[in-house]
């Protein structure tokens, strides 16, 4: 694709004032940013005698196709909440997000949730959040993959 290409992107497509150093900044930030939790997480936990893992992640997702669903019906939870409660308004004409899976060609380069909101001054008011599937649920629950560990409370978290 290449540099020029990839810059044209946010400033063309996205309307945002960022690079491609930028965005690798940025980046570099949140992996910091996630290894600092990790480790902060890790700490507490041992401090606390709890375990690490599914069995306190506030239930595991389930793994393959039925992520998806799992994934919406967590969405419709949360929404519900916010409504109930009176968190925030959020009008109608702010359009709707489909949950679907990752495409395939994507999938090696987002590794957990994405969001594609629509495209601004489309009439297409849908966007998309995508879901790519790990390969084991247990696996990255127990290594505490931040981008694939789908548990109850990181959906909510995450969707929130």
């Amino acid at each position: 694709m290449g540099r020029a290409a990839y810059d044209a992107m946010p400033r063309d497509e996205e309307l945002v004032p960022f690079n491609s150093e930028d965005i690798e900044r940025i980046g570099r930030d949140e992996l910091g940013h996630g290894w600092a939790v990790q480790i902060w997480m890790e700490e507490l936990a041992a401090e606390r005698g709890t375990p690490i893992g599914p069995e306190t992640g506030g239930g595991l997702a389930p793994g393959g196709p039925a992520l998806i669903d799992y994934y919406r019906a967590r969405i419709a939870q949360l929404s519900e909440f916010v409504e109930e409660h009176q968190i925030v308004d959020v009008p109608p004409w702010l359009g709707e997000i489909e949950t679907v899976e990752t495409p395939k060609f994507l999938q090696p380069v987002s590794p957990g949730a994405s969001m594609f909101p629509p495209l601004l001054f489309s009439k297409s008011t849908t966007g998309f959040y995508f879901i790519t599937p790990p390969t084991s649920l247990a696996e990255a629950a127990k290594n505490l993959d931040a981008n694939q560990d789908f548990d109850r409370d990181r959906i909510l978290s995450t969707v929130a």
